[in-house]
């Protein structure tokens, strides 16, 4: 009697301890429930459906009336996607990751772009064209180091018309605003570079960490 005890005990003791390890890595647990598309636009407390996964600026907006440490140190960026079956999930969320890259990188295309008119596929050979690409490499590396994963949220999705089911999944990432204020020139900080050239680039850079700040 007292074996079986123990046997039991020592698995409610798992169960315990596994159940507390996925509430410490995401803040917010998955749910699963038959919703149409529509429904997970709007933020609805029924749904469970976290602020930042509906509405980011007014998340952001919560975290700085609720006064939470450091909530004006980071910015925050989300994206969604979607897959077939549960077991995809994990994929899901690398894809939402994607999603949020490619929003980064195409802030800071259009910022040198609009600055400088040189970041575009054949211009290649015009004057510190290598060194505006470096830059803008150098500038995106740094910032995708820099994300780190907040929270996950999905959502099983019923297609009544089809009576197919699929997930969508939700992620939020962080970064230091300190990391993108730091952002520097790569090689065009260059001294061979002639001044004019380099506040150009300079110029460019701090049109990028503005735009990456209020995205």
């Amino acid at each position: 009697m007292t074996n079986k005890l123990f046997l039991c005990f020592c698995v409610l003791f798992v169960f315990a301890c596994s159940g507390t390890g996925e509430k410490k890595r995401f803040t917010t647990m998955s749910t699963s429930r038959d919703i149409k598309y529509d429904e997970i636009a709007q933020h609805d407390p029924k749904l469970d459906v976290p602020l930042w996964a509906s509405d980011l600026k007014a998340y952001n907006k919560e975290l700085l009336e609720k006064k939470t440490p450091d909530a004006d140190k980071f910015k925050y960026y989300s994206a969604q996607s979607s897959v077939a079956t549960m077991g995809s999930l994990e994929t899901c969320y690398k894809m939402a990751l994607m999603n949020i890259k490619g929003n980064i990188s195409g802030l800071i295309n259009e910022a040198f772009t609009a600055e400088l008119g040189m970041t575009r596929e054949g211009d290649s050979e015009k004057p510190m064209a290598g060194y505006v690409k470096d830059t803008m490499a150098s500038v995106t590396k740094n910032i995708f180091s820099g994300l780190d994963r907040d929270d996950v949220f999905y959502k099983e999705i019923m297609d009544s018309s089809t009576d197919t089911v699929s997930y969508q999944c939700f992620v939020l990432y962080s970064i230091k605003k300190t990391t993108i204020e730091n952002l520097k020139l790569g090689r065009a900080n260059d001294n061979n570079i002639p001044k004019e050239a380099k506040e150009n680039i300079e110029r460019a850079l701090e049109s990028a960490r503005d735009m990456l700040i209020k995205a």
